[in-house]
């Protein structure tokens, strides 16, 4: 699917149906706690995993992809991911229920930490410090 090309009600319509068909895959019984081949698959599916608010049947926010990976030294990495609530769902708490969901997959997959970037002052950087986070610093750039 192009998301340039798509409309919205094809947008959702693919997106609730990717999700149906992760979660079916997730619940049947492969044995995959023998298998090495399914369990990669299974590594395979977390890469699109994609956690999604859906209101009257429209997303109305998503994050992902949920992926998990070793940084430099081995410590398991929740990796940086696309998060966003469609503007006329804002300041309803969606992205505060997204947030905490990921961090909550993260954490049952075992995930160490994750960091983040964000604008300051930004809508996700006010978020992330409500819900505890500081600062390790900030970049400036200016284009030319």
């Amino acid at each position: 699917m192009e998301l340039s090309t798509s409309t919205r009600e094809d947008i959702d319509f693919k997106t609730t149906r990717v999700v149906g068909f992760l979660s079916l895959l997730l619940a049947e019984d492969l044995g995959a706690d023998d298998d090495d081949e399914v369990m990669d698959l299974f590594r395979q599916a977390y890469k699109l995993l994609e956690l999604t608010a859906v209101l009257s049947g429209r997303v109305a926010g998503a994050i992902g992809p949920m992926e998990i990976r070793p940084d430099a030294i081995g410590t398991p990495q929740l990796m940086p991911q696309y998060f966003g609530v469609v503007q006329e769902h804002r300041g309803k708490g969606l992205g505060r229920l997204l947030w905490r969901a990921a961090m909550h997959w993260a954490q049952t997959h075992g995930a160490a930490y994750q960091l983040l970037q964000t604008e300051v002052g930004g809508s996700s950087d006010r978020l992330f410090r409500s819900e505890g986070l500081t600062s390790l610093g900030f970049s400036y750039w200016e284009a030319a």
